[in-house]
């Protein structure tokens, strides 16, 4: 989708090597691959499943993934937050809230 689109561009855009899956099986095929991640980027909010569930996926399997939850949602975040820590993502995206998120995550970024 467009919104998933414009965070991978602004991710690129600070020098982020980033992946991206289109759809709940794509996400889950990442979550068991062996390929570690610093970040997690979750849309609570897909059209083919819940990413409620992936953000249980990476919590209970790659502890050492921190999620970055993404949603114009409010009222379904209380519902990822018993997983552990859980970054937010408000949308819209803006420049300056990436490079908060990588700041924060200790992830270089681009001035």
């Amino acid at each position: 989708n467009d919104e998933a689109d414009m965070l991978m561009g602004l991710l690129r855009m600070q020098g982020v090597l980033a992946t991206r899956a289109k759809n709940i099986a794509g996400a889950l095929e990442l979550i068991t691959a062996s390929t570690r991640y610093q970040l997690a980027f979750v849309d609570l909010n897909l059209p083919n499943g819940s990413g409620i569930e992936i953000v249980r996926r990476i919590k209970e399997g790659k502890r050492m993934t921190h999620v970055i939850v993404v949603s114009g949602a409010i009222e379904k975040i209380p519902l990822v937050m018993g997983y552990g820590y859980v970054g937010l993502l408000g949308k819209p995206y803006s420049i300056s809230a990436i490079r908060e998120v990588l700041w924060k995550h200790r992830l270089p970024f681009n001035d």
